[in-house]
């Protein structure tokens, strides 16, 4: 009989689609200060800010 098959295929399905929607509810913290992916545009304006700033403090050492 092929129950077996079916129920082993059925588990399977579920526990990947688990893991499958799991991933989707991730968020991740991209600068460990909290900051989300949805946040994106202001991450890369930070970065671009911080970046402009130590070359600014570089450039002062010289």
């Amino acid at each position: 009989s092929g129950a077996p098959r079916e129920a082993l295929h059925a588990r399977v399905a579920f526990c990947l689609d688990l893991a499958e929607d799991a991933a989707r509810a991730m968020r991740y913290d991209l600068l460990g200060d909290g900051v989300q992916l949805d946040d994106a545009d202001r991450v890369r304006e930070r970065a671009e800010a911080e970046l402009a700033a130590a070359l600014e403090e570089e450039m002062e050492d010289d």
